[in-house]
């Protein structure tokens, strides 16, 4: 029997292509072997696969998250009472981050150890081209609130 000698390169390499080859031998794609449920959805319709949900909470600022089953440009409404009035995008180097199903902004410049209230939208893109985008349905979350941490709390108390 011939001993033989395989670096991490040549294991991987070797993994790789069996791997490959199973997935082209069966004719599914690899994402079908995972084992992680899924949540059916029609994708004519535009819905929210989530409810917003809060994160990174500060003195002065939030993270609010929802998953939808369309591409979508996303915004969220807030202010200190339920009328809201303040719009918030999320936007890197100037440019609003759309076409995802993953949604997040981030509220700044809030005041601290006070109650907001907010509510999220999703407006479904049908086709995104450079210079022009084709909008579908707006969807809207009903309202929620919040409040923002009081830095001069001597404690504070988590849900996990």
């Amino acid at each position: 029997m011939k001993e033989e000698k395989n670096s991490r390169r040549s294991f991987l390499t070797k993994t790789i292509a069996g791997i490959s080859g199973s997935v082209i031998a069966t004719g599914l794609p690899l994402s079908a072997l995972a084992s992680t449920p899924t949540i059916e959805v029609p994708d004519s319709k535009h819905v929210f696969l989530t409810k917003p949900y809060l994160q990174a909470p500060t003195n002065d600022g939030i993270t609010i998250m929802w998953l939808t089953n369309q591409l979508c440009l996303n915004w969220v409404e807030y202010g200190e009472t339920e009328n809201l009035g303040t719009k918030a995008q999320q936007c890197t180097h100037g440019m609003m981050n759309t076409n995802s199903k993953i949604n997040t902004v981030t509220l700044t410049n809030l005041k601290p150890n006070t109650p907001y209230f907010y509510k999220v939208f999703s407006k479904q893109i049908l086709d995104f081209r450079p210079y022009k985008i084709t909008f579908g349905d707006i969807i809207s979350s009903e309202t929620y609130s919040f409040q923002t941490l009081n830095p001069k709390a001597e404690e504070v108390s988590w849900l996990i």
